[in-house]
């Protein structure tokens, strides 16, 4: 009985020197060991699985699933084709440009607003031909006013976007504001005539 007590106060005093010597370092590093292979044995399974899975993915594209890929990409190009016979059927033809600009003018007067300076910047041919005529108006206003000229603008001219609206008061309360618009007139030059607007 006495040779067990003895053992493990070997056991025990070698543990103290083996502390006293190396500090708190020793035990850190048996903890991180431990820690790591937890996580090696945890993770790895996992880890595994998805390594799996992707080189029996790489395997599909490689025998033929490619095809897949290339029709994906097909029917991107017939999506184009579909949003670009849309933006042409809302596109006006750039004789209608005076006339929505009058008729834009007009729109403002009735919601109370006086455009007194307009910047005009008109852009090449992009998706599908389509030409842009880029309109920035600076205002002086109440939102609701701008809020309601917009509406009635969109809601007229379907080949008019906006694209940014500045809203910039001094305080809170103050009721006008200072409001910088940019509106864009798509415009096809294919098309010819009247009949849009």
């Amino acid at each position: 009985m006495t040779r067990g007590w003895l053992k493990r106060g070997l056991g025990r005093l070698w543990l103290e020197i083996l502390l006293w010597r190396h500090g708190l370092i020793w035990p850190g590093v048996l903890v991180l060991l431990v820690a790591a292979l937890a996580l090696w044995l945890v993770l790895l399974p996992g880890g595994a699985q998805q390594l799996a899975q992707a080189r029996a993915e790489l395997q599909r594209l490689q025998s033929g699933q490619l095809v897949l890929a290339l029709s994906t990409a097909e029917r991107t190009g017939q999506e184009d084709a579909v949003l670009v016979a849309a933006l042409d059927r809302v596109a006006l033809s750039e004789q209608e440009v005076s006339e929505v600009l009058r008729r834009l003018g007009r729109i403002a007067q009735s919601k109370g607003l006086t455009l007194t300076e307009t910047d005009f910047q008109a852009t090449g041919e992009g998706l599908g031909g389509l030409r842009r005529l880029q309109l920035t108006l600076p205002l002086r206003a109440a939102y609701p006013q701008v809020r309601q000229f917009v509406e009635a603008v969109l809601l007229e001219f379907p080949g008019v976007s906006v694209d940014q609206m500045l809203l910039k008061r001094e305080s809170v309360g103050q009721r006008q504001g200072e409001i910088r618009l940019r509106l864009s007139i798509w415009t096809n030059p294919a098309k010819s005539g009247r009949g849009s607007i």
